[in-house]
């Protein structure tokens, strides 16, 4: 039981059996107000100047320098000499190119990707 069995005994609240309150009483649950939203026009898709595919930016990376991702997506990227996106080898996942698969960056845009080899042969 949650809490320790310091329950209220006055408390509207119950524990329901996946250990949340039922909203009973007027104690807030998990998502209990949440409201829809709708994306507005500016959050459907990043500006050139604010592009970037998974949480590696196209622009100002370290120049010529592989980096690699830590926000836990299997990437690594290659910068160019002016620190700007080159390479892109992806593991994890597969656009139709196995894994792993690369991009190629041309004038900031990506390509949608290439088979190829981690192994020299």
């Amino acid at each position: 039981m949650l809490g320790g069995g310091d329950e209220d005994p006055d408390s509207d609240d119950h524990i329901d059996e996946t250990g949340l309150l039922d909203g009973g009483g007027d104690a807030p649950t998990p998502l209990g107000d949440a409201q829809p939203f709708a994306y507005g026009e500016d959050d459907r898709q990043p500006s050139d100047d604010d592009m970037q595919t998974a949480w590696l930016p196209s622009k100002g990376g370290p120049p010529n320098q592989w980096v690699e991702n830590a926000s836990g997506k299997q990437q690594w990227r290659l910068y160019d000499g002016d620190g700007n996106a080159a390479v892109d080898i992806d593991l994890g996942h597969d656009h139709g190119f196995g894994s792993p698969h690369s991009h190629n960056w041309d004038n900031g845009a990506r390509d949608n990707g290439n088979a190829f080899s981690l192994l020299p042969y």
